[in-house]
């Protein structure tokens, strides 16, 4: 009997098998797998060192308060960070064909941090929201 649930699971993951492209163009299948998590209602805790645990002399260890971190990453909370695949686009392509398709009205900041990969800052939770959970992700068929 184990067997054959065993068997019945296989069966039903591969049915359930998605290809990357598809998972990028938003097929519906994956929407009711895929639990939503709003990393803003985190918690957040200090760094405390634990019993028995030594620093490391070759690779120092920056220990920091819930509250520094809220402060460091306050600024980031509404950045996505996207990676460029297949052909080279221009900066300035980029920011247009990105306010286009996900709406943008408002200031969006874009950093290149090299090897085809953006950081898009928002200025709104909704934008923010929308190009996240709605997309598009695919980019001049890239």
């Amino acid at each position: 009997m184990e067997a054959e649930d065993k068997e019945e699971t296989r069966e039903d993951f591969s049915r359930c098998k998605v290809s990357f492209r598809d998972a990028v163009m938003g097929d519906k299948r994956l929407s009711s797998s895929i639990p939503m998590v709003d990393l803003k209602d985190m918690e957040v805790s200090d760094d405390k060192m634990e019993d028995g645990e030594e620093d490391d002399k070759e690779c120092p260890t920056i220990k920091l308060s819930s509250q520094d971190k809220r402060r460091l990453c306050g600024p980031w909370s509404k950045a996505l960070i996207v990676k460029l695949i297949g052909h080279i686009v221009g900066n300035n392509f980029l920011v247009r064909r990105l306010k286009t398709l996900w709406y943008i009205a408002s200031a969006m900041d874009v950093i290149d941090v090299g090897n085809d990969v953006y950081v898009i800052r928002f200025a709104s939770d909704e934008e923010y929201d929308r190009a996240l959970y709605n997309g598009p992700w695919i980019i001049a068929d890239h």
